[in-house]
């Protein structure tokens, strides 16, 4: 279901899965279960995404960030797409309406407001994103701690999820504590309808034979691949 170790071949629970779509690769398929889940598990409650709802998603080139850019748009939202400059025709290509280089454009310096801020890289102040939050708006981060780079390889990211678990409380920009999770087989149906209709996609930037899981976990870390590696069995 979650966690293990690499394999060929794995058991599940019936529930927990759902036929891939005819039109969708095995290897775009297996790139969505899991990010996917996070996504929607994430866009939930007070964060659920409306038809017209400004949404603003930092980090929406990665796993999770790339589903819940295409998430948001197929609920009807106007999504603002955060990450990397080399990773902004995808962003493109997945039908965000607007694309910032965090590098040259900071998203909480700028005129726009936004309903919904989803920092799926954990990279944005709350306090900086207040200020581009409409009256209702709603921050929600997701707690990458970015494989313990930046001096968080103990406590990883934590610290600012209880800080920010804590302000909601007194916050209305912050969702409640919810430590409820949304429903494993209505999520993965929901994910093979998006997969099926195109409204979800997946770019596999490279697939790796099992025996070069080392290598692509360099790949990984090394945050230059755009679009998904994926391990696939051996021939």
């Amino acid at each position: 279901m979650n966690g293990g170790a690499y394999a060929e071949l794995a058991v599940a629970p019936a529930d927990a899965v759902v036929r891939k779509p005819t039109n969708v690769s095995f290897e775009e398929a297996a790139s969505v279960a899991s990010p996917g889940y996070v996504a929607l598990n994430s866009l939930r409650g007070r964060a659920a995404v409306l038809p017209g709802q400004r949404v603003l998603i930092n980090g929406a080139a990665g796993a999770v960030g790339s589903i819940a850019l295409q998430v948001a748009k197929a609920r009807g939202g106007v999504v603002t797409a955060v990450d990397r400059a080399d990773t902004l025709d995808l962003m493109r290509s997945l039908g965000a309406d607007r694309v910032i280089d965090y590098a040259v454009t900071d998203p909480t310096r700028d005129d726009a407001r936004y309903d919904l801020i989803f920092d799926v890289a954990s990279t944005l102040s709350f306090g900086d994103c207040k200020r581009v939050l409409s009256d209702d708006g709603v921050y929600l981060a997701l707690g990458h701690d970015h494989y313990g780079h930046g001096g968080r390889g103990t406590l990883g990211s934590l610290p600012q999820i209880f800080g920010l678990l804590a302000r909601s409380l007194f916050d209305s920009h912050l969702p409640r504590p919810d430590f409820g999770l949304a429903d494993k087989p209505a999520a993965m149906a929901e994910l093979a309808r998006l997969l099926e209709s195109g409204a979800l996609t997946q770019k596999i930037a490279r697939a790796f034979p099992l025996a070069e899981a080392a290598s692509a976990l360099e790949l990984l870390s090394a945050n230059t691949a755009v679009g998904r590696i994926v391990l696939v069995p051996q021939a």
